[in-house]
């Protein structure tokens, strides 16, 4: 197989993809991504870093779950921007929970400068919901339905739908223990999440809350490139209504195995899926739906390098 960025959908990953010295060598070339980390600096009021992993904070300080949205979102659209300014353009885009915001920077639907301010909104308000004792826990080898059921009846929900037998569950935290207990006794494998909160879930109702009137005010219009939802897995048609999904995002799931099916409706049959920012981990889910269509990463300044100089390389 061949694989080519410019004939290829560009994917963003969420929270949860963060790794030690990301965007170290881009720092070093990338005159917007060093744009986007003082911007970043001012608003945290900190000397802000990807490449320093995000330590957790005991009283003052900026909550991690600020830092490591922020670090996964100026990271993957100061890749972008270097893929853009060499002239490759995605043939879609879609991300997965905050990556879709670095996607609406990275299509032309948001300044990147605005969409920073929203991840920054979006994650301290985030934050603000973690001090109940709630979590999320990742379920492997069962059915989504079998899942939900599971859940029924508890204040535990499914927070993300990311391949046909791997979803996460989201919830106080003796939901989690009781939902998880059921589940393994039916053969799943369950593992807790390292995060500080239920996220994707009614309790980050306050965060929606406060995030609707920043989305509201948003210049948020149609882009160069087509984008596929997370929200609703679907392309977007109209941004009045997106802009009101856009709101429940951090209480809605993660539909991302219904944007994988999209993205099979729109690109070619030998058309790629390029996995742009920190990790992996989209680039497995997408594996694990269809492993005949190509698939690439860029993760670094060099990544980006090889795609741009080379713009036809193995895949896999």
């Amino acid at each position: 197989m061949v694989f080519s960025a410019s004939h290829s959908a560009w994917v963003f990953p969420g929270q949860g993809s963060q790794e030690p010295g990301m965007g170290e060598d881009l720092r070093l070339a990338s005159g917007t991504y060093r744009t986007l980390l003082e911007h970043a600096s001012e608003l945290t009021a900190t000397h802000f870093d990807p490449a320093v992993p995000v330590q957790p904070v005991d009283g003052g300080g900026v909550h991690p779950t600020v830092l490591t949205q922020l670090s996964v979102f100026t990271v993957s659209v100061g890749l972008a921007d270097a893929l853009l300014q060499a002239g490759e353009r995605p043939q879609v885009l879609a991300g997965h929970s905050v990556g879709e915001f670095a996607a609406l920077a990275a299509g032309g639907w948001l300044e990147p400068s605005e969409a920073l301010e929203l991840v920054f909104h979006r994650a301290s308000a985030m934050a603000a919901c973690c001090r109940q004792e709630a979590s999320m826990m990742a379920v492997l080898g069962i059915a989504p339905e079998i899942v939900a059921n599971a859940c029924a009846g508890s204040d535990a929900v499914l927070a993300n739908y990311n391949a046909v037998r791997q979803t996460v569950v989201s919830g106080p935290t003796a939901d989690l223990f009781h939902v998880g207990a059921c589940l393994r006794d039916l053969g799943a494998t369950v593992v807790e999440l390292d995060v500080a909160g239920a996220f994707h879930s009614n309790l980050m109702a306050p965060a929606r809350d406060a995030l609707a009137p920043r989305i509201a005010a948003a210049n948020l219009r149609p882009g160069h490139t087509p984008m596929i939802s997370s929200i609703s897995g679907s392309t977007i048609s109209d941004v009045g209504r997106y802009r009101a999904a856009l709101s429940e995002q951090v209480t809605a799931p993660v539909q991302w195995t219904a944007v994988l099916r999209t993205l099979d409706d729109v690109l070619p049959d030998d058309g790629g899926v390029l996995e742009i920012g920190p990790g992996r981990v989209l680039r497995g889910l997408q594996r694990k739906h269809d492993r005949r269509r190509p698939v690439g990463s860029c993760s670094s300044w060099a990544e980006a390098q090889e795609l741009i100089q080379q713009p036809t390389v193995a895949a896999g």
